[in-house]
């Protein structure tokens, strides 16, 4: 083999392996992605939860509020209907 055919062989190894890098680097890449949509999606699921069960809590503490009002509207219209009667 000539020293021209032995350079063009080590240079088309030495790109082999350049590209076989590259290809690995871009594998990682892809992982590294895949990790980070993986944690970006459980964190904004962990933040809807959150904000689900503070809407929860506030509802349901408007929900007694509505409650009480009506239940203390029915006695004052019990106590006005029975002093009606009187």
């Amino acid at each position: 083999m000539s020293v021209e055919e032995q350079e063009v062989i080590q240079k088309l190894a030495d790109e082999r392996i350049q590209i076989l890098q590259l290809r690995d680097e871009k594998i990682q890449m892809e992982r590294d992605l895949a990790t980070a949509s993986i944690t970006l999606q459980n964190k904004v699921h962990a933040i809807a939860s959150k904000n689900i069960q503070s809407l929860d809590s506030k509802y349901s503490a408007l929900i007694t509020k509505i409650q009480r009002a009506i239940s203390a509207q029915q006695r004052l219209n019990s106590v006005k209907a029975s002093q009606r009667y009187k």
